[in-house]
């Protein structure tokens, strides 16, 4: 199950989590998730190529923003966005 909720952080940050109840990150994976094709599982029935988290680090952090995450072996795992909010009106 995967979960996606935001909520705000103040007046000038939001947060966005994504969470699932997979088996969770691997403690040795942990520590490089977010480094081009580190994957979060070894298990080669998951299809990824482990670019994704890279790619997602990158662009969040080219906003302006964070992303962090938790996890437990065998309950799943939380990644967490905080981005700044636009303090400029841009009319569309």
């Amino acid at each position: 199950t995967v979960t996606v909720t935001s909520i705000a952080g103040g007046t000038d940050t939001v947060r966005i989590r994504i969470a699932d109840t997979g088996n969770g990150i691997p403690a040795e994976r942990r520590a490089a998730i977010f480094e081009p094709f580190v994957r979060g599982t070894a298990n080669n029935k998951v299809e990824g190529s482990g670019v994704g988290l890279t790619i997602t680090k990158r662009l969040v952090e080219a906003m302006g923003g964070s992303i962090d995450f938790a996890s437990e072996d065998g309950v799943g795992t939380a990644f967490w966005i905080d981005l700044p909010i636009a303090s400029a009106e841009v009319d569309i």
